[in-house]
């Protein structure tokens, strides 16, 4: 963990952050505070918590945060609550717990099923002894829910031009009254309804429209070998490729920001992700010619249409130029290929 990182999450640069790192996939804690506001005086890492002593600047009022994650294996939840009795014994002041207990006071308080008894009397218990008050919880019965449709935040949006400009415009349109809190966790959470219409009309018929493209430009080269083609129809065409290759750019680099926070193991769900990535990588480093002076190779797949193809784009170049290729000089080298060749001299 470096502020390099913290800075990516926090508005400003100031800050003060504390972290327990994880242990594999799981149990990481990280603290940050508004540097400008709050003095840290002390800190207590703890198991699978944080604790904080802060000192407001304005007014000197000493408090502690400690943000808490509770295992989810039984036998180390034990463990967890006696440690979070130390914490509340290490200062005797004004404290606000926040993190995820992993339990619940009441088994109302749970969308299915009973939870463990065990461990919510221990959440009880620790509430009572040490007379800390249980925010109610304002807007919903539970705190999440698996059975709620999820909205899933795809990076390559960032990446446009207009979405930032949107963002900003959506956030400013949503009005809600309450703490400032509650407006904003309001605003974050009514976002997605105005960005999931921009998200289908930029981005909901890239399958369609790459069919399509692709459909024409194959019935337009079709035309192409039986009649010359038109100038609406070469305008066409161009027009095609070009819009096929900014959808296949726009894929290409939706690949590469996943691919970027998703670690690779075989035979998971990330498998897609690695193939389709060496595929982009691979079309990337392709190398299409190499010129030197007046000398060029020129490097094109081993079917009987892309030969052709690249014989009528030289005989348009002398039609247009006039400049004329020395064929004496030219020479076509297959690897691999031999049978294309084959049925080229047919």
């Amino acid at each position: 963990m470096t502020d390099w990182f913290i800075r990516q999450l926090w508005y400003d640069d100031n800050f003060g952050w504390t972290y327990i790192p994880s242990n594999g996939n799981s149990g990481g804690i990280l603290t940050i505070w508004d540097s400008s506001r709050f003095d840290k005086l002390d800190e207590r890492l703890g198991f699978n918590n944080i604790t904080v002593s802060l000192s407001n600047r304005i007014n000197g009022f000493q408090w502690e945060l400690s943000n808490v994650y509770s295992p989810c294996e039984h036998e180390r939840r034990t463990e967890f609550w006696q440690d979070m009795y130390e914490v509340r014994n290490w200062r005797t002041g004004p404290i606000c717990i926040t993190g995820d207990m992993n339990a619940v006071r009441a088994s109302e308080e749970r969308n299915r099923g009973v939870g463990d008894s065990r461990n919510t009397a221990m959440l009880n218990n620790f509430i009572l002894e040490f007379e800390l008050i249980d925010q109610p919880l304002i807007g919903g019965s539970f705190t999440w829910s698996i059975n709620q449709p999820y909205f899933k935040f795809d990076r390559v949006w960032i990446e446009h031009k207009d979405f930032a400009q949107n963002v900003k415009l959506w956030w400013e349109t949503l009005t809600y009254s309450g703490s400032a809190s509650t407006r904003f966790f309001l605003k974050f959470r009514n976002l997605k309804h105005l960005i999931k219409p921009w998200k289908k009309q930029e981005y909901g018929h890239i399958c369609r429209d790459k069919n399509e493209l692709t459909t024409r430009i194959h019935e337009l080269n079709i035309l192409e070998e039986t009649f010359t083609l038109l100038h609406n129809e070469m305008e066409e065409r161009t027009s095609c490729k070009l819009k096929l290759r900014n959808i296949e750019a726009v894929e290409a680099k939706k690949r590469h920001l996943r691919s970027k926070q998703n670690d690779f193991r075989w035979g998971d769900s990330n498998t897609r992700y690695f193939h389709s990535m060496a595929s982009a990588g691979k079309k990337r480093n392709t190398i299409a010619k190499i010129q030197f002076a007046d000398d060029t190779l020129i490097f094109i797949d081993a079917t009987v249409e892309e030969v052709r193809r690249i014989f009528i784009i030289l005989a348009v170049f002398e039609t247009i130029t006039g400049l004329k290729l020395n064929l004496d000089k030219s020479t076509m080298i297959s690897v691999g290929a031999g049978g294309v060749i084959e049925d080229l001299s047919r």
